[in-house]
């Protein structure tokens, strides 16, 4: 099989690597310094389907707390991590979000390439994911996301999400899931991945099966 992902999902497993390494950093007693979350495109991360913003927060608007006292997780677009869970597994999730211009910073120039195909640039782009807290739940196996680019027409997005799992021979097929009509990928026999498309942006799932998907799923735009 092909290990070729496009410059776009590139940089959103990258993204979802680092915030991800960095909430089990912090979630550590041994942490000593706070971990960079990087968008590099050599970042090497389980799947992670394509996209963007989810659903209704209960906790305040301030979104990310400290994972331990004196490290906080970067948190420059609330506005995307309002749209997902704020609780996953029962507990409440750790969030985190990156502007475009972060993301730009750390990417390749194939990704900067794609936008502009898109007529977009990085200060078009947003994104931000929610986890479940591996202090609470180790076993969670939860993230939600969101990859909004502003303007993008939707069923562009589709059409460059979808060959994206092409591109790297990932098997997805649509379904209705959490009452969303997704495409979902089941390669992996630990993890289903769900992403599907509204507006301009990409909304992602990561679960360990389709009745947790489901809840998170429901749960979302």
């Amino acid at each position: 099989m092909s290990d070729r992902p496009t410059p776009l999902r590139l940089a959103i497993i990258g993204l979802a690597a680092g915030a991800l390494v960095f909430v089990a950093a912090c979630s550590s007693t041994a942490a000593t310094a706070a971990p960079v979350v990087s968008a590099a495109p050599g970042a090497s991360a389980a799947p992670v389907v394509s996209t963007l913003p989810a659903a209704g927060s209960t906790a305040p608007e301030s979104s990310v707390a400290p994972v331990v006292p004196g490290f906080s997780l970067p948190s420059d677009d609330k506005g995307l991590e309002a749209l997902l869970p704020s609780t996953i597994c029962g507990q409440p999730a750790i969030k985190t979000s990156m502007s475009g211009a972060s993301l730009a910073a750390g990417a390749d120039p194939a990704f900067t390439a794609t936008l502009t195909q898109l007529g977009k640039s990085a200060s078009d782009v947003g994104f931000a994911i929610s986890t479940g807290n591996p202090a609470q739940v180790p076993t969670c196996g939860v993230t939600a996301g969101v990859f909004e680019i502003k303007g993008a027409d939707s069923g562009q997005l589709q059409t460059v999400f979808l060959a994206a799992a092409v591109a790297e021979e990932k098997a997805y097929t649509a379904a209705n899931v959490g009452g969303k009509d997704v495409y979902v990928d089941a390669s992996d026999p630990t993890t289903k991945n769900y992403f599907y498309v509204k507006g301009d942006a990409v909304f992602f799932v990561s679960a360990p099966d389709d009745t947790t998907g489901a809840t998170i799923l429901s749960s979302m735009p």
